[in-house]
């Protein structure tokens, strides 16, 4: 079975290929996929090209946590940096929390 909302969001992304919210939303789809190394890769590239993009902060750090819970703690740092400096409270206390469940972990 296609996944239509993966298409549709590659179709999307195609006609907007600098608005990170597409790449961000395919990279989503490909966690609901099981296909986590693609999302990823997708959450790699959107933190290098886009680092101002904050929502990939959360998601990026979280799958990152199966596979490199230190670069993952790294990820939340940042994030909390730039929710502090973009004044996005909400944000940064969802960035802080998962962090202090990571580093109670590890």
């Amino acid at each position: 079975m296609k996944n239509t909302r993966l298409t549709s969001l590659i179709a999307l992304q195609n006609k907007s290929p600098k608005d990170p919210f597409f790449k961000y939303a395919i990279a989503l789809e490909y966690i609901s996929l099981n296909k986590n190394k693609l999302a990823l890769d997708l959450f790699e590239e959107l933190f290098n090209l886009n680092p101002d993009f904050l929502p990939n902060y959360y998601q990026y750090a979280k799958l990152l946590e199966l596979s490199d819970p230190d670069r993952s703690k790294n990820i939340y740092a940042k994030g909390i940096k730039l929710a502090l400096k973009t004044n996005d409270t909400k944000t940064m206390n969802e960035l802080q929390a998962a962090l202090n469940i990571l580093e109670e972990e590890y």
